[in-house]
């Protein structure tokens, strides 16, 4: 007995311009989600963050200025064109040192008179805020009345907080001085001395 196989029926197949019936439509099966690409810059910032940070953090522990001896700030220009120096530096002729205490609102140096070369000054500041120690020939220059001028001044240690100290030497020649603190409003307070130079 011979069996009869039916054809294989095919799916109709769209005319030209026309859309494929739902019966002709393959099912086509949705791509797995991927997950999407780490993002690597977030971490190449945070790491040069951290690499700055640290490189600030040991320049302050090793290349800040902890040592409360060592001057603040000092002068490059010196009466008669001699040069000023630190406190560790050496020569043969003589020098006079003047401790000098800095409080509210006063300056008081350990002489009022010294001789004429190069002195050394030692400055404490003793009270609860701020203060500086600027020396200046007299008369000062002002740039308004209780305001010297800054740029005027021979030598200064500026920015001492409560017990810093600091240094600066001067060579300096015959004649008065004023030694001041320059903090704003601190000369015009009263925080100024009168300091003479002999030969």
């Amino acid at each position: 007995m011979a069996i009869l196989k039916e054809p294989p029926v095919e799916a109709p197949q769209p005319e030209p311009g026309q859309l494929p019936t739902q019966s002709a439509r393959r099912e086509v099966p949705p791509e797995p989600m991927r997950a999407p690409p780490k993002r690597r810059r977030p971490l190449l910032w945070l790491a040069a963050f951290a690499v700055i940070v640290l490189g600030g953090a040991l320049f302050l522990i090793l290349g800040g200025d902890d040592d409360s001896t060592t001057p603040r700030s000092q002068s490059v220009n010196a009466p008669s064109g001699m040069p000023m120096t630190g406190g560790s530096g050496t020569s043969q002729s003589a020098s006079s040192t003047v401790q000098v205490q800095l409080g509210e609102m006063y300056v008081k140096p350990s002489a009022s008179t010294v001789p004429a070369g190069r002195v050394k000054f030692v400055a404490r500041n003793v009270g609860s805020v701020e203060h500086e120690l600027m020396i200046e020939r007299m008369p000062i220059r002002l740039d308004a009345p209780g305001m010297p001028t800054e740029d005027a001044a021979m030598g200064m240690i500026d920015e001492m907080g409560s017990m810093d100290r600091g240094e600066m030497t001067l060579r300096l020649t015959p004649g008065k001085y004023e030694l001041f603190c320059n903090v704003p409003g601190h000369y015009a307070a009263g925080q100024r001395t009168t300091l003479t130079v002999t030969r």
